[in-house]
């Protein structure tokens, strides 16, 4: 008598047991699945890094190399009002998003960008986390900082949790470098043109 792998099927399907088995596996195949298609944000991956090892009010040093899920050479934290050729002569490197008037946070990897993420925070948005990326508009006399240059051979930052006594629900990580090597400076004059 053969074995046929059909009939097995056939007389074990009727089992609660197999039922519960194959929709167990199916609802798991589903639910990873759903999870690896999350798209990466690294702006929530700060948050979350911040949220476990750092404490509120105090400076804190955060390895962007943990919290990145690919592999980068250096990291640019690029200000507000850049067009699209002044990001490439920064980046080295060609841009093929579309970009607007926000902060740009990008990842480059053998001359090409792997990650790309606009980022501003609209203070009456309702979100409970903001970041802040601190481009020094306070220090005119060493020239406001126009980039972030952050290679991955020294890839920490500093990132500072403050709370809003005014606003309980709002918790603000103020993103800033750990040395002036990191810091791209140009002249006051520079963003007045």
């Amino acid at each position: 008598m053969a074995f046929h792998l059909s009939n097995y099927w056939r007389c074990n399907w009727n089992s609660r047991k197999n039922k519960i088995i194959f929709f167990s596996c199916t609802l798991l195949i589903v639910f990873f699945m759903f999870n690896s298609n999350r798209q990466f944000s690294i702006v929530k991956s700060m948050f979350d890094y911040a949220d476990k090892h750092c404490q509120q009010n105090t400076d804190c040093l955060v390895n962007i190399s943990k919290i990145t899920p690919f592999k980068w050479d250096t990291l640019y934290v690029i200000d507000s009002g850049w067009n699209l050729d002044e990001i490439k002569s920064v980046i080295g490197a060609e841009l093929k998003e579309r970009t607007d008037i926000f902060s740009k946070i990008i990842f480059v990897k053998d001359g090409q960008v792997v990650y790309f993420e606009e980022y501003h925070y609209y203070p009456d948005s309702g979100d409970e986390k903001i970041l802040v990326l601190d481009f020094d508009y306070e220090n005119q006399e060493k020239g406001l900082i126009a980039y972030y240059r952050v290679p991955r051979e020294a890839p920490k930052i500093v990132i500072k949790m403050k709370g809003d006594p005014s606003v309980e629900d709002k918790i603000y990580y103020l993103f800033s470098s750990v040395n002036e090597q990191q810091v791209q400076r140009n002249p006051a004059s520079f963003r007045k043109r």
